[in-house]
């Protein structure tokens, strides 16, 4: 009983700094796993089994492809492709950024679409002078199909 009031009390504060949001939430979020730790709620194997390793696997090796495809020149190009493609049309480019978000996602996990067509969808709103806010949600958008 004693476990369950820690818990719900730590859950209360951590939300409540999220809110806030001085503090940055991995930072809060580690603190708050130490805490559980510390007070005996959890054990260092249970923080252990409950990690999700093969998503950490897939969001960290999807992170250094994406690097590696823009370091590569790939956002460039595709960058270029999708402008020419649009026709300078907004309306166009945004239908076109969300196609290919959608055609790959049908192929690939959803957030492995998002990092590797991001750098797409910046690159080309950097060129084209447009802010990338309403590019950036039809991309996720598209990529939950």
């Amino acid at each position: 009983m004693v476990y369950a009031v820690i818990v719900v009390l730590l859950l209360c504060i951590l939300i409540g700094l999220l809110i806030w949001g001085k503090i940055e939430r991995h930072w809060v979020s580690v603190a708050i796993a130490l805490i559980l730790i510390a007070s005996g709620a959890v054990t260092p194997s249970d923080v252990i089994a409950f990690v999700d390793w093969d998503v950490l696997g897939l969001i960290l090796g999807m992170s250094i492809l994406t690097v590696y495809l823009e370091l590569s020149g790939f956002a460039a190009l595709a960058a270029r492709y999708i402008a020419r493609s649009a026709r300078s049309s907004p309306w166009l480019l945004l239908f076109t950024i969300s196609l290919v978000a959608g055609l790959i996602s049908i192929f690939v996990e959803n957030v492995s679409v998002v990092l590797i067509m991001f750098p797409v969808v910046l690159t080309l709103c950097r060129s084209l002078g447009v802010d990338p806010v309403v590019p950036t949600i039809m991309l996720t958008l598209s990529a939950n199909i």
